[in-house]
This record gives structure tokens, sequence and C-alpha cells, in this order.
């Protein structure tokens, strides 16, 4: 991106505007300079031209008695002199100076072999020569009389004067250009602050109603029917679509809550009924067919005529239930975060959940080739924070479940220390791994990264994670190989904190 790109669209437009008057001043500058130049010069020329033909019209030819031939005699130069104009005749045929006026002094001026091949050819021309420091321009005339050339008039003038007026003249173009361009600059400015003003009230009511989601508000139309108009027209429009949209999504939103924890709470009490009628059947036809109470032993044929495959199904629906039971738990805890019920926090020490959690979770179910390795920062047990601890204690459920369930061998490991002021709970697993396409999912609602749903799960454990971290204000960072294992970092904070709050999960 250029650095034009990154101005602000006043000062682009400022920009524009100058870009395109400084090289129409550059040109016209130009012109005007060439022009005043040219006119001073033909006038210097036209001057020097007057003065030779005067001269040329004051030449007389007198006899020379007693001798038959005439004698060309020149005008006195000085009478046509003045003080800006140099005057010097020259005899072509000795080539020395026969007349020159008084102003220049004991000077001559020069008389290059050009300048005699030139007028011995009798052509009449100008030319500019420096004589100490100073230009003076020339005009060379042969004198010619009945076809002879007799001598060379020169006719000067220095430029003195006329390099000051195109010198000055440059400094007038130089400062009036600056100048213009300045105004310029300053109204383009002005003009451009003017006519955006419209569009950054525009853009500071569509921020405010931003900041305070009021979509019902609108923008005030301008008064006039042009462009601004009908951009307040369209986003006028966009906001009331918005307005009608949100409503509905909010309505839908809260109707799906609603619905879920309503549903939650009427499935909570009839599924805790069939578990306990379940469990109530399953110990009873253990007890009868002469089976601890694991009901761990195969059933060779009861007396009271169960069949194994009875118990079987019995398990079935235990296991089924109990997932039922995990499903609606897991959608209120949802439901309640929806409806912004905050956790009730209180004050412990890191000790009082976290080796509880570990070793109720190593229970979990997972495959004989996993290892499962604690590794616990002694100092960081004593440290006390802010903490529901039952919501922490699922955390680590939801964590190890998913260690467990995607690692079918190997090592899966927990590691607890302080880190930056808080304490960090890591679950690394040497498991299948994640792409980075389901990487970014993982933390959806009802999400799977598995398309074919081979393993088991709703899909609404890790979402429960991060609103418990959130609630707990920490964080949390995953990496992942595919083929090598994940890793997930839970950071939560040790230091007290005002999050207790009335009213709880």
């Amino acid at each position: 991106m250029t650095v034009f790109a990154q101005w602000s669209i006043r000062w682009r437009l400022t920009g524009w505007y100058c870009a395109v008057l400084i090289p129409a001043l550059l040109v016209l500058g130009t012109f005007v300079y060439l022009l005043v130049a040219n006119t001073l010069a033909r006038e210097v020329d036209a001057r020097l031209s007057t003065t030779a033909q005067r001269v040329e019209r004051a030449i007389r030819v007198v006899p020379s008695y007693p001798f038959p031939w005439e004698n060309v005699v020149l005008p006195d130069v000085n009478v046509f002199s003045d003080p800006d104009t140099f005057l010097q005749a020259v005899d072509l045929s000795r080539r020395v100076v026969v007349s020159k006026s008084r102003n220049l002094g004991n000077q001559a001026l020069p008389i290059s072999a050009s300048t005699l091949e030139k007028a011995a050819e009798g052509q009449r021309f100008y030319e500019t020569l420096t004589v100490d420091g100073v230009a003076i321009r020339l005009y060379n005339v042969p004198l010619m009389l009945d076809g002879r050339l007799i001598g060379l008039l020169q006719v000067g003038s220095p430029l003195t004067h006329v390099q000051q007026a195109l010198q000055k003249l440059r400094w007038a173009l130089i400062f009036g250009s600056l100048g213009m361009v300045t105004v310029t600059a300053a109204v383009g400015w002005w003009m451009a602050n003017k006519a955006l003003r419209p569009i950054d009230q525009i853009a500071q009511v569509a921020a405010e109603i931003q900041a305070g989601e009021d979509l019902a508000r609108r923008i005030e139309p301008p008064p006039t029917r042009d462009e601004l108009g009908r951009l307040v027209e369209t986003l006028n429009s966009m906001l009331e679509r918005l307005e009608t949209a949100y409503r509905n999504l909010a309505a839908a939103h809260q109707f799906q809550r609603r619905f879920i924890s309503d549903v939650s709470h009427e499935l909570r009490t009839p599924l805790t009924t069939i578990k306990g009628n379940v469990d109530l059947l399953y110990r009873m036809y253990v007890g009868r067919s002469g089976k601890g109470a694991s009901g761990e032993e195969s059933v060779a044929g009861a007396a009271d005529g169960l069949a194994g495959d009875e118990l079987d199904m019995l398990r079935d629906v235990r296991s089924e239930v109990d997932r039922l039971i995990r499903l609606v738990q897991d959608l209120l805890t949802l439901a309640q975060a929806d409806a912004g019920v905050k956790m009730m926090l209180e004050r412990v020490a890191v000790a009082d959940w976290l080796p509880d959690s570990l070793r109720r979770a190593e229970r979990l179910p997972r495959s004989e080739a996993v290892a499962f390795d604690v590794e616990l920062e002694e100092a960081v047990l004593t440290r006390q924070h802010w903490a529901n601890v039952d919501a922490l204690q699922q955390l680590v459920y939801i964590l190890l479940e998913n260690a467990f369930k995607y690692t079918a061998q190997g090592k899966v490991t927990v590691k607890a220390r302080e880190v930056d002021g808080g304490l960090e709970l890591a679950v690394i697993d040497t498991g299948i791994g994640m792409p980075p396409e389901v990487m970014a999912h993982i933390f959806e609602r009802f999400y799977r990264g598995d398309p074919a749903r081979s393993t088991s799960g709703t899909g609404l454990g890790l979402s429960i994670a991060e609103h418990i971290i959130r609630a707990h204000q920490g964080r949390v960072d995953v990496t992942s190989r595919e083929g090598e294992g994940s890793c997930f970092r839970v950071w939560l904070p040790l230091e007290p904190s005002c999050l207790a709050s009335t009213g709880g999960l």
C-alpha cells in the first residue's frame, strides 16, 4: 500500500488539486518566462537595428582635392550613443578601429575571426558576447559603398537590465506559484472538508448506533437529494432490515433458550426416575442370579429363568440413560450460560479440587494401551483463587475424556504449574491429533471433528469447557498435529478477583 493511499480522503483530494495545479503552473510559468525573455530580446535587437540605420544614413563621401578619388567620412558615433548603447566603427582594410563611442572608454568591442568572415560576406547579424563578465548584445552591420565593403559598424547594448528583469520575473513566478499552490491547497482542504462533513456526521451516527446497539435509530437525511441523500436513504433501509432481522433472531434465540431450558428441566426428573428404576431392576436381576453387585461375571443361567441377554439389555438401558442425563445436564448448563446466569465462585485453594478431580477422572474409560501420567507442581497447589469447584471438576473431566477418547495407545499427561501469576493446566495426549480445519471449530456447539460419528459424544463438551474457562476469566490455547497428538493449555488467574456473584449453575 502506497503512502498516498494511506492518507485521508481530505488529504487525497487536496493532493489531487495540487497535483493538477503544479504542472499547470510550471507550464504557464515557463511560457510566460520565455515569452517575456523573447520580447525583451526583440526590443533590444530592434533598438540596435534602429541605431545602426541612423549611423548608416549619416555616412558621407567627399572628394579628395586635388586627387581624383573620393574619401568616405564616417560620422561621429558619439552623436548616436547613449549610456546603454555602444558604437564602434572598424576599417576592414586596415582592421583598425577608426571610431567608437566615449562610453567604451579605453576598451573596444571584441571582433572575432568569424565576425570578420561574416562581415566580409556582407551579412548583418546579431551575436551575444561577454566582456569583463557582462553580457553584451552586438549588432554587426557591414558598411557598403557602391557595392564595396568599406568598414564594419558594431552597435552593442549590455544585457544587465534584461537579465535583472528576467531574474525578478523568475522570483515572481516562483513565489507566485508557491503562493497559488498554498492558497489552492487551503481552499481545496476547506472544500473537501465541507463536502465530506456530512459523511463524517453519517459515520458518527452509524458508530453511535453500533456502540449503543440501538438499531431503531435512523440517520437524519440531508435536505438535498444528491449522492449523500441516496447514501443516507440506503443506510436507513439497511438499518431497518437489520433491526427486523435482529429482532427475529433475538426472538428465535430466546425461544431456543427457553425451549432448551424447559426441556432440560422437564426431562431431568423422568430420566432420574428411569435411572433409579433401571438400577433397582439391575440389582434385583443380579441378586436373583447369584451375582455380585458388580455384575461382572457371566450369566450361566439363573434359577429364576432370567437369561444373560436380559442383563445385557439392562446394562444398555443404564448406559443410555446415563448418556441422556449427561446430555440434558450439558444442555441445561449452556442454556443457563446463554441466559447470562453467572457462576457462583468462592475462594479456594488449587489443592481443594485439582488432585481429587484427577483421581476421579483416572477412572474414565480408556484403552488399556494408554498410560496416564500426572505432574503437579507442589507450589501451585497451595495457591488460592476464586473458583467454582464443581465446574472446574467438570472441566477436568471434559478435557481428559476427550484425550482418552481419541488416544488409542500411548500416553495422556496432565501438568499443572504456575505461569504468569496463574494456574496453567495442560492436558497432553499422543492421540490422532486434529487438522487445522477441525481446530477452528472445536469449541462450536454440536461440532464433531469425526464426520463418521465413530466416537461417542454430543459435541457439547468443549463448548461447556470454554464457558467454564471464560466464567473464571481464563483462557485456553490448543495446539495439535495430525497423527501426533493434541495439547490443551488452560490458564486460570490465581490473583484475588471480584468474580464472586450471586446465583449459580
